[in-house]
């Protein structure tokens, strides 16, 4: 072992993908920024979708952090959740990163953002 390195081994099996149903349960601001907000959320047993949450679900708290003022949203999650990206990307949210091996070995914590201001001027781009 060498160490600060991962090495692979023959029998490391990949990293399987899960099924969850996911449940947004709270707004917030993120301390000590000024407009940016994140969603609270777990997973929800017994959910019973294929997707983990819906673009309607991301939409819904799209529109409660704009009533608060927010400028923009970030949110993460694990790498092995399926169906992540799409309904967020379906939202306007944009893929901002990942953090390597976050999680676990094979599982990061991918990132998101939305902006408010980019998606106002994309859809009036006459008033800058």
């Amino acid at each position: 072992m060498i160490l600060g390195m991962r090495l692979q081994e023959e029998g490391d099996s990949p990293i399987e993908e899960q099924r969850v149903a996911i449940q947004f349960n709270e707004i917030f601001e993120i301390g000590e920024t000024e407009g940016s907000w994140s969603f609270g959320w777990h997973e929800q047993k017994g959910g019973g979708r294929d997707v983990p949450f819906t673009a309607e679900d991301v939409q819904t708290g799209l529109g409660a952090v704009r009533e608060e003022g927010a400028r923009c949203v970030f949110l993460s999650f694990p790498s092995n959740y399926a169906g992540i990206s799409e309904p967020l990307i379906e939202s306007g949210f944009t893929e901002a990163g990942s953090l390597k091996d976050y999680y676990a070995d094979g599982i990061d914590e991918l990132h998101y953002a939305y902006n408010f201001n980019q998606k106002l001027l994309a859809s009036n781009p006459n008033e800058i």
